[in-house]
């Protein structure tokens, strides 16, 4: 789903900027830190494309990862829960990692933008943070579309499961890389993140007004 991930991320950061009148670079900022921020929970699986952006590191930093999460499952799970290793789509699959994740993001995006004397260093690491952790939850909401569904509201019982997996109902779900992601879900994302991007909206408005008269 590493497509999937990558627009829902961009439209979701660009329309925050939009929903919240910011200005056009504000915007573009947004829908890249958004679209970072999508992939990074995927860094619990060996073959997930931000596992191999780096080479050595990502495969370092995702064997880590999955080494806590599958620790963290075996502490937490509830009498319910599933028998699995608890790697993949589950400890970076969920709110807690995402307000986490965006809060050491913006704290450092901060601390590096202080360092080489930025102005609004601050205001920098606020909207760094909160568009990692955006990107994060879209793309455990995009997951939990799916068929084996996402751990989102984790450590929260439900059921007797603390890794209860949020899905809707059966006929609403699709499996990853099928027919429905690839021809469905990607060119509408497309179509969404396009006319998202500052300034493409009114003249798309604008061509369809003379188009139709």
């Amino acid at each position: 789903m590493g497509r999937t991930h990558g627009l829902s991320g961009l439209c979701a950061g660009l329309g925050l900027g939009a929903v919240t009148g910011s200005r056009p670079e504000v915007c573009l900022l947004l829908g890249g830190v958004c679209l970072l921020g999508a992939y990074v929970p995927d860094i619990d699986h060996r073959h997930s494309e931000i596992t191999r952006s780096v080479p050595l590191l990502g495969r370092l930093a995702s064997r880590v990862v999955r080494l806590g999460s599958r620790w963290l499952y075996a502490a937490t799970r509830g009498p319910r829960d599933e028998d699995c290793s608890g790697e993949h789509r589950h400890a970076t699959h969920t709110l807690v990692f995402a307000v986490l994740f965006g809060a050491l993001a913006g704290t450092g995006a901060a601390a590096v933008a202080t360092r080489l004397g930025v102005a609004g260093a601050d205001d920098l690491g606020l909207l760094f943070g909160a568009g990692m952790a955006l990107g994060c939850a879209v793309h455990c909401l995009g997951d939990a579309l799916t068929i084996r569904g996402c751990p989102f509201l984790w450590p929260i019982p439900i059921l007797g499961e603390t890794w209860y997996e949020l899905r809707p109902p059966r006929l609403l779900r699709f499996r990853t890389g099928g027919t429905v992601e690839q021809f469905l879900m990607v060119p509408v994302l497309t179509v969404v993140a396009v006319l998202l991007i500052p300034g493409v909206w009114p003249i798309a408005l604008a061509l369809g007004t003379t188009l139709g008269t």
